[in-house]
């Protein structure tokens, strides 16, 4: 027999997130690394803790963890979240990207601009990796930003330049791909930064089982789904129901989402969640069927 000609080696691919958490960013980094999965050899990086199993259960991925190689990013010592720290975790987190990017045939960041000093894939999430577009984009933000104004954010921001060793964004030309999570992303960047962005892609959205979407919709019940957080506009959400309520429609809402008690923040919604309770329900984070069904019926 002839000999068989060499498989050609498989692509190496780098997928980076910062914090694996449970939201659409992360969404989108676990099905990114399932697409490739079986197409090339992926490494991804991320600080946080990882299992997969976890990964696979709140997204709903079938990613197999022999099939991937995992790196954990060096985090600050005191850094125990995604939210902490965010400037200088975020410089620390790029600059260790970037010495790896040179091993890999194609560099992936699915949350937001990371220069890994080679053109790469760029997935906005939102505009956190840049202080002032954030507090231009989403004002709300401004009073939960710790030390704003002082001397002290304008010192821990400059920290985090240095650790990053770049200009936040990537360079202009040299062939990023920029990819937003919706069109209003993508306007608001043309709008206010300037930077061009090549296209749309949306966070996946797993459908539900047939017998789950033919729940019967419960009237007046709307949901809030996700992150708990400023940018969110969770609080000006309830304070907009409320003022339906007051006007003689008896709306109620189901808030589904970690609440963390430890940030100023979530005790504010805390407080509302106990102050408006005839009408406001927290079920916590959900996933899955659970979430599914509490989708269906509203």
């Amino acid at each position: 027999m002839p000999p068989q000609p060499a498989m050609p080696p498989r692509p190496r691919i780098l997928i980076t997130h910062p914090w694996m958490g449970q939201g659409g960013s992360e969404a989108t980094a676990a099905w990114t690394v399932m697409a490739l999965q079986d197409l090339a050899e992926v490494t991804f990086v991320t600080a946080s803790r990882l299992e997969w199993e976890t990964i696979n259960a709140v997204h709903q991925t079938a990613i197999d963890p022999a099939g991937i190689t995992l790196r954990r990013a060096p985090r600050l010592p005191s850094v125990r979240s995604g939210t902490q720290l965010v400037a200088l975790q975020q410089g620390l987190f790029t600059r260790y990207c970037r010495s790896l990017a040179r091993h890999f045939d194609a560099c992936i960041s699915t949350y937001n601009f990371l220069d890994f000093g080679r053109a790469g894939i760029q997935l906005l999430a939102d505009f956190s990796w840049d202080d002032a577009l954030q507090r231009l984009v989403n004002p709300s933000v401004i009073p939960h930003l710790k030390a704003h104004g002082t001397l002290l954010r304008r010192a821990y921001l400059a920290g985090g330049r240095l650790l990053r060793g770049d200009g936040g964004a990537v360079p202009e030309g040299r062939g990023d791909l920029v990819l937003a999570n919706s069109q209003w992303t993508a306007d608001t960047m043309g709008r206010v930064s300037g930077i061009p962005v090549d296209g749309v892609l949306y966070p996946p959205v797993v459908g539900g089982a047939e017998e789950t979407l033919a729940a019967p919709l419960e009237e007046h019940r709307f949901l809030i789904l996700g992150r708990i957080s400023p940018e969110k506009r969770v609080l000006e959400m309830l304070r907009i129901l409320h003022e339906v309520r007051r006007r003689g429609h008896p709306v109620r809402v189901t808030l589904a989402g970690a609440l963390d008690h430890e940030t100023g923040y979530g005790r504010e919604v805390f407080d509302l969640i106990q102050k408006w309770n005839d009408w406001v329900e927290w079920s916590g984070f959900l996933s899955g069927a659970a979430k599914q069904t509490l989708l269906a019926r509203r």
